[in-house]
């Protein structure tokens, strides 16, 4: 599965240092789950894979077949039929997201939104239309032969749909907010079959509800996203190894979320990270941060001095950039699957001492405990991925939206804790350290009075509710009015098996 984070960060500078193949789609006919994936083989036999055709994909469910809707029209063909056989689906846009079942299941039907991947701009390329189906490096080599940009997700190989509907931290938040703060209009295969067109006019409290709101109320078919005038950035990757380094680049991470920090800069956006390699020797650090800040420059921007100035950096390339869409090519020249891994989120306040807090928690005693040393290519990561006031108040600025962060409470860090792994032998064990990881982060944070209110839903894991802290609580109950409003036979609520449910 693909991530937006440090656990995509890891597998690029390491690889620096289930396709299924066979034809036709008859395995569909003759293996469909009762009878869905027959109707939708003998509607759709161009459109409809089982196990053995080209175009089934196994993640790590088994759905009885793939179904890939060419468009709105499609989606509500498979939604009747679905509905009339009571069978349980999954939707998949890019699948970045690694928690189990997110995007897949056992025996049901798997709806790739592979093929709806339009790309269109409005008359004055304000606006693009865009499909669910696309990942953002197609966004932005399209939009920058006009020298416009979208603010989707930094990684290039992650999928449109489940960044925007998860609320989406990109490139140029300081000014725009969250990716789901630049949405204009959604359209939306209802559970019933109904297409609906949403915004700020036009069914706005759905419009509302989607900014956050995963996809517990339809199937989203397009978005109309704002776009912005982007051509040149500084930008790029650096890495180093070893504990001393670690420090000196927590020390970077910790001036950047102070006040006159870079994270005042409304130009720049940064993703560092610091991980452990329990299962190599003894153990190693290794440290690494992507910038992103737009503009043209003749020297390393200011914001990012603290970083820019550690020597000993194994791996570098961080520059100033004529074509801003080459740091996420650079991220999307590695895809890689192979790997296990976890997300965990939790968020801490932008205060003194956080980042060592979060090393000291988690990092130091995945080294230190032994027990993560047997666990084939064991890595624990964290990402600090600081969130401006500014950022929060453009998206209070941009309009309302499920979500809901306060700016009055100032800025703040997501934390992504990561675990990778290679064998499943271990699953249980590297799912048991995360949990734990996050559990004493977060009663420390408590005890200094640190912690922040809030789980970021496109890092979240299974079992965590990143709905109860929007709004301060006040966002759930709507959101659980409008999907009955919307979905009132449950088709979405109780047969969709992606994704994170309201509760």
């Amino acid at each position: 599965m693909l991530t937006d984070a440090p656990t995509a960060l890891f597998m690029f500078l390491s690889c620096i240092a289930g396709r299924v193949s066979a034809a036709g789609s008859d395995e569909a006919r003759q293996h469909g789950n009762g009878t869905a994936c027959q109707q939708l083989a003998a509607k759709f036999p161009s459109k409809t894979f089982g196990r053995g055709s080209s175009k089934y994909t196994l993640e790590s469910d088994d759905p009885a077949c793939v179904f890939t809707p060419s468009d709105e029209h499609d989606v509500v063909s498979a939604l009747a039929i679905i509905e009339a056989t009571h069978t349980k689906f999954s939707v998949r846009s890019g699948g970045h997201m690694p928690v189990v079942g997110a995007q897949s299941n056992d025996n049901g039907v798997f709806i790739a939104l592979t093929e709806i991947n339009i790309k269109e701009f409005n008359d004055d390329k304000s606006v693009l239309s865009v499909g669910p189906g696309n990942r953002w490096i197609d966004v932005y080599n399209f939009t920058s032969q006009y020298g416009l940009a979208v603010a989707g997700g930094r990684y290039g190989q992650v999928g449109v749909g489940g960044l925007l509907t998860g609320g989406g931290v990109n490139f140029f938040g300081n000014l725009v907010g969250w990716s789901c703060n630049t949405l204009v209009g959604a359209q939306v295969v209802l559970g019933n079959g109904s297409i609906v067109e949403t915004s700020a006019t036009s069914h706005p409290d759905l419009f509302w509800a989607l900014k956050g709101g995963n996809n517990n109320y339809g199937i989203v078919t397009r978005f109309e996203m704002k776009t912005y005038p982007v051509t040149t950035a500084y930008a790029g990757a650096t890495a180093w190894d070893g504990e001393d380094a670690a420090q000196v680049v927590a020390d970077a991470i910790q001036a950047f979320i102070m006040p006159g920090g870079g994270i005042d800069d409304p130009h720049t956006e940064l993703n560092p990270s610091i991980e452990v390699h329990p299962f190599v020797d003894e153990g190693f650090f290794r440290s690494a941060y992507l910038p992103f800040v737009n503009g043209t420059f003749s020297a390393s921007p200011v914001s990012i001095e603290n970083f820019t100035s550690i020597p000993g950096a194994w791996y570098d390339t961080v520059s100033h950039r004529e074509n801003w869409v080459s740091l996420p090519i650079e991220v999307a020249a590695v895809d890689n699957n192979l790997r296990r891994e976890q997300f965990r989120a939790l968020a801490l306040k932008a205060a003194p001492g956080v980042v060592d807090l979060a090393v000291d928690v988690v990092l130091r005693p995945a080294l230190e405990s032994g027990e993560l040393s047997q666990v084939n290519g064991s890595v624990v990561s964290v990402a600090f991925e600081p969130i401006s006031q500014m950022m929060l108040q453009a998206a209070q600025d941009s309009g309302d939206y499920a979500m809901d962060v306060d700016p009055a409470d100032g800025s703040f860090m997501i934390i992504l804790i990561a675990t990778n792994w290679l064998d499943a032998q271990w699953d249980e064990l590297m799912y048991s350290y995360s949990k734990d990881a996050a559990d004493r982060l977060e009663a420390r944070a408590k005890e200094l009075g640190v912690f922040y209110d809030f789980i970021y839903l496109n890092n979240a894991a299974e079992g965590q509710n990143p709905f109860a802290a929007y709004g301060k609580g006040k966002s759930l109950p709507r959101m659980q009015k409008i999907q009955k409003e919307y979905d009132p036979e449950g088709v979405i609520e109780s047969l969709m098996g992606s994704g994170f449910k309201l509760p």
